[in-house]
């Protein structure tokens, strides 16, 4: 993060990013449809005389789609306290999460999830190989996102794609990797040969994005596609050179992450509906008729993922305290059930750290906007609350009502906080003892 970047006429402009951009929670809409009108004529006046501190992207451009900037909130991977992107693996005994930016798996028998990861990177969207002993997932470095395999037994890991690249599936074969790259300047879908290297193209449309591709076991593909007019696609694409088939359409589903059953005979998909959104399953053969297996007037449920034996399909919603809950549905149908983690081992020494903001020479707390870091740069993040992205100067932050906690790995942490967008950027660092709670003052 740029010091001062808070003091810049560009962070007014970033405002209009900072309810939009990856917000697992209450949803993409833009702040600009909450303003009263007279801030909105404020802003109109001031916009044109700001246009050097216009917004540009910081991950690679991409030329299929319009709008760079929604590709990036839409699209990009989240970070959020609670679980994301649940993975079961093959054997059933475990699923494989994000969270806190790290990668996590959870004993389905004890509910105790064990951190896999420690880096500085934000990781996610975790895919099994068919074996088991292999984790392709999506590292994010504020500037560019890779797609990674961690062997499971020692930790090693190894880069297969970096740019934009997204949603790694295996292939049936266990021998191919399939992603979503903007390596010929549009999101595609490509595979990997994971012995050679080789990297092959799969789709060349040039009017849209193609991502999360899902082989299914008879060698056929799903994918979903987006258009530059806002009309999204789950597509069925044959073996051999023949016409696509749409499974679902609709304008602008920015949630839309399905997941197809492990005999790819069905597809789990998060559905608008004017009442909310609901969980719904539909025959990838005959995709004219779903049904609901959950609804939600008030939340979300997202990211489906099946388990191996094709019983259950789990997914994530947020409480009232905007905390991502893992849950799971019978594929029969059912009441849903909360999956809940009873510990989390961090796998290192971690301690607590009070942050307070202040006004100067007054004891009287303030709110602020905070930016907290571990001593390898990886965010920090509360236990509740939402956190955002400034995806402009690369920081993860939250916000203050004047005394937040957070958890952290035993070593330096940095924290960068302001009032306001006229208010000049506070530091301060502490070192984090384990078992501790300290204290820092901005």
């Amino acid at each position: 993060m740029v010091p001062g970047v808070y003091l810049s006429l560009q962070a007014l402009v970033m405002c209009v990013r900072f309810c939009t951009i990856r917000l697992p929670i209450e949803g993409r809409r833009t702040w600009f449809g909450r303003l009263p009108l007279p801030v909105l004529a404020g802003l109109a006046v001031l916009l044109p005389s700001m246009a050097p501190a216009q917004w540009t992207n910081r991950y690679p451009k991409n030329n299929g789609f319009n709008h760079q900037i929604y590709l990036e909130g839409y699209e990009l991977p989240t970070l959020a306290a609670g679980v994301l992107d649940p993975a079961a693996s093959p054997d059933g005994r475990s699923i494989a999460f994000a969270s806190r930016g790290w990668l996590w798996l959870m004993d389905v028998a004890t509910g105790e999830a064990e951190r896999l990861t420690t880096g500085a990177g934000v990781d996610s969207r975790p895919a099994w190989s068919k074996d088991g002993r292999q984790l392709a997932f999506v590292r994010d470095d504020s500037r560019t996102t890779a797609v990674m395999i961690r062997e499971m037994t020692s930790g090693a890991e190894r880069e297969i794609d970096r740019g934009m690249s997204l949603d790694p599936a295996f292939g049936g074969d266990g021998r191919t990797l399939y992603f979503a790259s903007v390596a010929a300047g549009d999101l595609d879908i490509w595979r990997s040969d994971l012995a050679s290297g080789e990297k092959t193209r799969v789709t060349t449309a040039t009017t849209g994005i193609e991502l999360r591709p899902m082989p299914l076991p008879d060698g056929t593909l799903l994918y979903v596609s987006k258009t530059r007019g806002g009309q999204d696609e789950v597509r069925h694409r044959p073996v051999a050179a023949g016409a696509e088939q749409a499974l679902l359409s609709g304008n602008l589903i920015s949630n839309l992450r399905p997941a197809a059953s492990p005999d790819g005979q069905l597809l789990a998909f998060s559905w608008p509906v004017d009442e909310g959104w609901e969980l719904r399953l539909t025959s990838i053969a005959r995709p004219g008729v779903s049904i609901t297996l959950v609804h939600r007037a008030r939340g979300r449920p997202l990211t489906p993922a099946w388990s191996a034996d094709g019983r259950w399909i789990y997914y994530v919603e947020s409480d009232r305290e905007q905390v991502m809950q893992l849950w799971r549905v019978s594929a029969d149908g059912g009441a849903p059930a909360l999956v809940p983690i009873r510990r989390w081992s961090w796998g290192a020494p971690t301690g607590r750290l009070v942050i307070r903001t202040r006004s100067p020479n007054s004891a009287d707390l303030l709110p602020a906007r905070l930016n907290v870091t571990d001593a390898s740069g990886h965010p920090l993040i509360p236990d509740r609350g939402q956190p955002r992205f400034d995806g402009q100067n690369g920081a993860t932050f939250f916000y203050s009502q004047g005394t937040v906690e957070v958890t952290a790995p035993v070593g330096r942490v940095t924290v960068r906080g302001v009032h306001g967008l006229a208010t000049p950027e506070q530091r301060a660092s502490v070192d984090v003892v384990a078992g501790e709670a300290g204290e820092v003052t901005l």
